[in-house]
């Protein structure tokens, strides 16, 4: 069954009341979003929000109609406080992050129209791939990829050139460790 595969693919799967989507080259996970299906994303949803604060780097905050703050990227500089824009949500809220957005430009109003799940594959996936549909977890089964999803979650990854990296989450900040002790390097610019 997996041999009629290409090694490159989109793999929708709905299990459990909820739907994945995964992308999958070579027999390993690259790409992964999911949601119960009684809570759909709001990712790639196109609303009307208000500018509150301009914040450095063409990010700001803004305010939809139902109240929800969100921080905008790529907001240019004609854009003053108070001014309506529209935008496309690009980030369900995540820990203490408030939802993320995009200003809409001419290239995203393709999606209008669109279900949930083509709005993200079209947002965050190459939708030229090749898309299974598999109701019955088949392939997410044969693939093991609950397996690969927690093992790319874990703190330790070790390199195959001997290195170890460590990923430490805090609610103050990311850390990453480059542990070098085994790596075998020879020279500079392999070092770097």
């Amino acid at each position: 069954m997996l041999d009629k595969i290409e090694d490159h693919f989109i793999l929708i799967d709905k299990c459990a009341g909820q739907t994945r989507i995964a992308e999958i080259k070579d027999r390993k996970l690259i790409k992964y979003i999911s949601w119960f299906d009684n809570n759909p994303p709001q990712i790639g949803n196109i609303c009307e929000a208000t500018i509150v604060k301009k914040l450095n780097g063409g990010v700001a905050r803004a305010k939809t109609k139902d109240q929800t703050i969100l921080s905008i990227r790529g907001v240019p500089q004609k854009i003053k406080p108070h001014s309506k824009v529209n935008i496309i949500i690009t980030s369900d809220k995540f820990d203490d992050k408030p939802v993320q957005a995009k200003i809409l430009s001419q290239d995203l109003t393709n999606l209008i129209g669109l279900n949930d799940i083509q709005r993200i594959i079209k947002l965050y996936f190459n939708e030229k791939l090749p898309i299974i549909e598999d109701d019955y977890a088949i392939y997410w089964d044969l693939f093991d990829l609950d397996n690969i999803f927690l093992s790319a979650l874990k703190p330790k990854i070790e390199l195959k050139e001997g290195g170890v990296l460590w990923i430490e989450k805090t609610k103050a900040a990311t850390l990453i460790d480059v542990d070098t002790s085994n790596l075998q390097l020879n020279s500079d610019e392999a070092n770097l």
